[in-house]
C-alpha cells in the first residue's frame, strides 16, 4: 500500500530513478527562489473575487518498506507531484494548477483584505499543509492503488487466456495421440 508524504521545501531529497535534467532545473529553480519563496510574496490575481493564500507543494507517493517481501527492501518513489492549493479567509481550501501562478501580477501593495492572512500565517500554513497530507497525498495515493488494481486485474485476465490457449493446444495433442494410439500408427 502507498503511502504519501508531503516534503519542506528547504529539504530536497535526491531519490534514484529520477531524471536528471528535471532534478538539475528543479534545484536551480529552488535556489532561485528560495529566499522569495520561504519570506512569501504579494501578487494580484486580477480574475479573483476575494483574497486567498496560494500555497506551492510538492507532494511524493512513495511504497514503503516491506520486510516480508524480498522485491520491497527499500522505499520506491511512486509518483511526485507539484501542486496549488488556493486557501480562501473563510477556510475553503481549492487545488488550483500550479500554472495558475504564472497569470498572477507581483505587486507590492497589501489589500485591506489580506490583513487576515497576514496576522495568522503560520496557522493557514499547518492548515494547507494537513489538507495536502490528508486530502491530496491520500487521494493521488488511493489513485496510484486503483491503478495499481487495474494493472493487476488486467494481467491475471491476460494470463489465463494464456493457460486457456495452452490447455486449448495440449487438449488438442492429446486428442491427436489418442487417435494414432488406437489406429495403432503410434508405437
Amino acid at each position: 500500500m502507498p503511502r504519501h508524504q508531503v516534503p519542506k521545501m528547504r529539504h530536497a531529497q535526491h531519490a534514484e530513478g529520477r531524471e536528471p535534467v528535471f532534478e538539475r532545473l528543479s534545484a536551480l529553480a529552488m535556489e532561485h527562489a528560495r529566499h522569495a519563496a520561504l519570506r512569501g510574496a504579494i501578487y494580484t490575481d486580477v480574475s479573483a473575487t476575494a483574497p486567498y493564500l496560494l500555497h506551492v507543494a510538492r507532494v511524493t507517493v512513495v511504497r514503503g518498506v516491506d520486510p516480508g517481501v524480498p522485491a520491497f527492501h527499500s522505499q520506491d518513489l511512486i509518483e511526485q507531484k507539484l501542486v496549488g492549493i488556493k486557501q480562501f479567509a473563510d477556510g475553503r481550501l481549492v487545488e488550483a494548477p500550479v500554472e495558475h501562478l504564472l497569470l498572477l501580477k507581483e505587486t507590492t501593495k497589501t489589500n485591506s483584505g489580506s490583513v487576515v492572512f497576514l496576522a495568522q500565517s503560520d496557522t493557514w500554513r499547518l492548515a494547507a499543509q494537513e489538507h495536502l497530507q490528508q486530502e491530496v497525498a491520500t487521494k493521488l495515493s488511493e489513485l496510484q492503488r486503483m491503478n495499481a488494481a487495474n494493472r493487476l486485474q488486467e494481467t491475471e485476465d491476460y494470463l489465463k487466456r494464456a493457460f486457456d490457449y495452452q490447455e486449448s493446444e495440449l487438449a488438442a495433442a492429446r486428442k491427436r495421440y489418442t487417435d494414432k494410439t488406437r489406429e495403432g500408427s503410434l508405437v
